[in-house]
């Protein structure tokens, strides 16, 4: 709402309102609907094998820590960044906006953009970051089930 020129009619400014409130709600139902198909409906196994090299091309197993601990920060870090972006980015567009005095960044094109946008950063990170969780939770039943297999060949053999 601090984006909104002063200038603007006083429908505008309500209507920019009704407009960042669908987006968090949009936002909102993204996320809720994207952790409903993680755990319900078992995503990423369901239809098969899932290779976590082929599927995070980017991550890198090798640097550091366990694997499943290197998941689980990096989902924590993206879940935290996607909720402290649904409030950060106003701050800071604002703030930008103040810095550049710009006038073309309270253009109504531009002020439609930014919602638009605001919902959608947030909402891919906190999902990034649930896809993460499940990986690691994947990784880790994954060796449970092979400890529990090298187990029962051990107690065959003895």
């Amino acid at each position: 709402m601090l984006l909104v020129s002063p200038h603007t009619l006083p429908g505008g400014a309500e209507f920019v309102g009704i407009a960042a409130g669908i987006g968090c709600i949009i936002l909102l139902l993204i996320s809720v609907v994207f952790v409903l198909i993680v755990r319900l409906m078992g995503w990423p196994v369901r239809r098969g094998a899932f290779s976590v090299w082929m599927n995070l091309p980017l991550f890198d197993p090798t640097g550091g820590a366990d694997v499943v601990q290197k998941l689980n920060k990096e989902a924590v870090v993206n879940i935290f960044l996607g909720v402290l972006l649904t409030f950060l980015l106003p701050v800071l567009v604002f703030v930008l906006a103040t810095v550049l005095e710009s006038g073309g960044m309270l253009d109504p094109k531009t002020l439609i953009w930014m919602i638009c946008a605001w919902p959608i950063l947030p909402a891919s990170l906190v999902m990034r970051g649930v896809a993460m969780c499940q990986v690691s939770e994947l990784i880790t039943a994954k060796r449970r089930r092979a400890c529990a297999q090298t187990e029962d060949a051990l107690q065959a053999v003895w």
